[in-house]
């Protein structure tokens, strides 16, 4: 009875292995998607709050993110953000940036 037992359950995992699933190693290309989103700062009355991408080895995103809302803007390469109830200001490499936040 014990052999039988045995053999019905080596069976059974041996059918089963060929159809586990097998998990895709990430290449190169993958690695360049993964990033770390850290909080920098928020708006005075905390409306808004400005978020970046931060990347290894590729140039990194800020976000600014509406918290009572859905609204939501990117910018790549920008710096020295400062937020307004309104208003958002930054520092690119081509000047100064404005953005109206509720439009």
């Amino acid at each position: 009875m014990f052999r039988l037992l045995t053999t019905l359950v080596l069976f059974v995992v041996g059918i089963g292995i060929p159809y586990a699933q097998s998990k895709k190693l990430p290449d190169l290309d993958d690695y360049k998607l993964w990033y770390s989103l850290k909080l920098r700062s928020t708006s005075p009355k905390g409306t808004w709050m400005e978020l970046y991408k931060d990347y290894e080895n590729l140039q990194d995103t800020t976000e600014i993110r509406s918290l009572s809302g859905d609204k939501q803007y990117a910018f790549t390469n920008i710096q020295s953000v400062t937020l307004d109830e309104n208003w958002c200001f930054y520092k690119s490499q081509t000047g100064i940036g404005i953005v109206n936040l509720l439009e």
